[in-house]
């Protein structure tokens, strides 16, 4: 079996990175695995594995990666499947590509497009959607990561030819012991809320920031660790400072290890106005971190409102501030939440071998 992937991911041109070694490990369930990766400029192909090849576009913009792709993709080896990452505009070159070569075409749902606040966040999701919602009923197979996806899509009205395929990220089981990490780094705080989250506006950081601002009126030695970067990461600075809490919050960046954050951390705060997954929600209850955190992603399948997470609407300052404000005041209720976390979370994981055998059975069996 041959498959061609579409990728937006440039990662997989890191060797070293998470999905590179994803890649590699993909070369044992096919004959040849080929992967078209939409960038501009500055990329030359790899060669992940003896099987697995991958291709840059290198456009010179990105209004050109879809000519691009297509143009690489129709020059590989003639495909048994294409699979592409996501319904959009990756989508639509995997189902040219799928009637070029007589294949059939995966395509992949990794975001809850149908979420009314996708659609609310810019033009271009709003063309996003239109193109998800045309491109999926001419699909052979469709994989979602989550239970939400599946039911937004069936509520949406979108005809498949087959039952979406139910297959959730890898998650790499941790045994997530607590430290003293964080209070030995910040020690003029007693309490740890982290965010862990890309700075941009769909994450709305900022319903995190106004919320923790009313929780260090009561608890002034409370702090904040934000991990990530982004677009949104000066405003938000400046929007620290205008609440006076500046020195109750702390911009660490991106960081590659995050484990030592979520086994010091006393909670995670998640306030994306929309998720396909979640991965973030995992990882943190893998640790025993409890999280306040709006009705997205994984909320609801894995963790449960009121027994491994407290849950909040969607921009609702006040809850989130009176739900962290609740589990700064009772550590028996954090606890319990982290305790209840963690074992809903090992019980969600697939190992990378199940994943694996999954995988292969769905390319195999992709509109059979």
């Amino acid at each position: 079996m041959r498959v061609v992937m579409l990728s937006t991911d440039r990662n997989i041109f890191s060797p070293e990175s998470a999905v590179a070694k994803r890649m590699a490990e993909y070369s044992s369930l096919v004959e040849g695995l080929d992967i078209i990766v939409f960038t501009k400029k500055g990329f030359a192909p790899l060669q992940i594995a003896p099987n697995v090849m991958a291709y840059p576009t290198n456009s010179f913009s990105k209004f050109l990666y879809t000519r691009d792709a297509f143009r690489i993709g129709k020059k590989l080896p003639k495909a048994d499947v294409i699979t592409s990452q996501d319904p959009f505009e990756v989508g639509g070159v995997a189902l040219r590509l799928g009637k070029l070569f007589g294949a059939r075409v995966e395509l992949q749902v990794h975001t809850d497009f149908l979420n009314y606040w996708y659609g609310r966040h810019s033009l271009l999701n709003r063309y996003r959607v239109h193109l998800a919602r045309k491109h999926l009923p001419h699909a052979t197979c469709v994989r979602v990561v989550s239970e939400r996806i599946r039911r937004s899509m069936e509520e949406g009205g979108i005809r498949l030819k087959a039952h979406p395929r139910l297959a959730p990220i890898v998650i790499e089981k941790t045994a997530g012991e607590a430290s003293l990490f964080l209070k030995e780094k910040y020690p003029q705080f007693t309490f740890f809320a982290l965010v862990v989250s890309r700075l941009a506006p769909e994450k709305d950081t900022e319903t995190a920031v106004r919320a923790f601002a009313k929780v260090v009126e009561r608890y002034p030695k409370a702090g904040l660790i934000i991990l990530g970067d982004g677009p949104e990461q000066s405003r938000l600075e400046s929007l620290v400072r205008k609440l006076g809490i500046y020195s109750s919050v702390v911009f660490e960046g991106w960081q590659t290890n995050l484990s030592s954050y979520y086994g010091s951390a006393d909670v995670l705060l998640v306030t994306s106005r929309y998720e396909g997954y979640g991965r973030m929600l995992i990882e943190a209850a893998l640790h025993g971190l409890p999280s306040v955190t709006t009705n997205v992603g994984v909320v609801g399948e894995v963790v449960e409102d009121g027994t491994s997470a407290l849950v909040c609407k969607v921009g609702d300052v006040a809850c989130v501030s009176e739900k962290v404000g609740k589990l700064v005041g009772d550590n028996n209720l954090r606890v319990n939440l982290g305790v209840h976390a963690r074992e809903a979370a090992q019980a969600s994981l697939v190992s990378p071998g199940k994943y694996l055998e999954q995988m292969k059975h769905s390319w195999e069996n992709c509109g059979i």
